[in-house]
């Protein structure tokens, strides 16, 4: 019933009826539908690459409907506060090159995270999370 398919390329020659683009946008409308008509979410695993293992595959292709998706409003409120608490006392140390090249980074993934589950990707989320605790903790180190 609510099964999305993404991934058929746009090209300005192509034969195919269905592009990209049209995909993304009903990726987005299908997400919100079902955001709106599940609160508390239906629970981790349900969307994505492992969501595809069961016989309703979902794709959502925007990071935040994403984690709403599967965790609920709750959730991304949750998300959004520890990201935003974390860019916050990354830009309090912006004299130190390791916090503002974090926090840099961590306004390049938040945009990309409107068009891609950027935090799914393992390599992404242990690098920059790592690195964000790492930053954090040699402040406090120093007071």
């Amino acid at each position: 019933m609510y099964q999305t398919s993404c991934c058929t390329t746009t090209q300005p020659a192509g034969s195919s009826s269905v592009s990209s683009n049209d995909e993304h946008v009903s990726s987005l409308v299908d997400s919100t539908n079902r955001l709106a008509s599940q609160p508390f979410g239906v629970g981790v695993g349900s969307t994505g690459s492992a969501s595809l293992q069961g016989d309703n595959g979902v794709i959502i292709e925007n990071q935040y409907l994403f984690t709403a998706h599967e965790t609920g409003w709750i959730g991304l409120t949750l998300f959004m506060g520890i990201f935003g608490l974390v860019m916050w006392r990354l830009f309090m140390q912006r004299s130190n090159w390791l916090s503002l090249a974090l926090f840099g980074s961590g306004v390049g993934l938040a945009l990309i995270g409107i068009l891609l589950p950027v935090w799914v990707d393992d390599t992404v989320s242990l690098v920059w999370w790592g690195l964000a605790a790492a930053a954090l903790a040699q402040g406090v180190r120093r007071g």
